[in-house]
């Protein structure tokens, strides 16, 4: 497994993102953007507020990615079944170490964001193609509602590349056969503190990648 490798390369990109701040000038512009097209109006101070709480909680799901790669290793490997499902864990982990995917990853933690949302898609349907075989999911935790906070962030073509990335790994010949003999594990895996979904603010539906990035 090289979860490791991915935490020390989150821990990079968060260092990018506090020295250049890429993705909170992101956040800023299109926080601004909204104050000018409403009638509420927000203060600078309470906009910069909003754009730190929004940052540190992207850093925060993106930081639990790799343990949910392990964690759905370990159930996997404790059922003696994890050649079953390492096709696609190692797909979800190669992703992260792709430098010029749909975002450079030179970008910090914007840049991760693409990593994030194909590693949770193809970990949501692991656990969810369990529950298909044995009425149980291979973890304790939903993972829907983390997709789709990501997902928001993407359009166009980017959303289309990146969900045929994730079909295209899911589609490998053999690969749902190799799943379904997940139906060996006993019970899900308790994994404890991820706090999955909506962000402060609603960011999961202010902040989207804009035109042309």
């Amino acid at each position: 497994m090289a979860t490791d490798q991915i935490r020390a390369q989150i821990q990079d990109a968060w260092n990018e993102e506090l020295e250049h701040q890429t993705f909170a000038g992101l956040i800023r512009s299109q926080l601004a953007r909204q104050a000018e097209s409403t009638v509420a109006t927000t203060s600078y101070e309470e906009r910069e507020r909003m754009t730190q709480a929004i940052v540190e909680s992207w850093h925060a799901q993106l930081e639990q990615v790799p343990d949910l790669i392990d964690a759905v290793a370990e159930a996997a490997a404790r059922a003696l079944v994890y050649d079953a499902v390492a096709p696609i864990l190692d797909v979800a982990e190669s992703y992260f170490f792709q430098p010029d995917d749909l975002l450079a990853d030179s970008l910090g933690l914007l840049g991760l964001m693409d990593d994030m949302y194909l590693s949770l898609s193809l970990l949501h349907s692991v656990s969810e193609q369990y529950r298909g075989v044995t009425g149980r999911p291979l973890i304790d935790v939903d993972l829907a509602p983390s997709v789709q906070s990501v997902r928001s962030l993407f359009q166009g073509r980017r959303l289309a590349a990146l969900d045929g990335a994730i079909e295209s790994a899911l589609c490998r010949p053999g690969m749902l056969a190799s799943v379904k003999q997940l139906h060996a594990l006993k019970q899900p895996l308790a994994v404890k503190d991820w706090a999955p979904g909506a962000m402060p603010g609603r960011a999961d539906e202010d902040v989207r990648e804009p035109a042309g990035v």
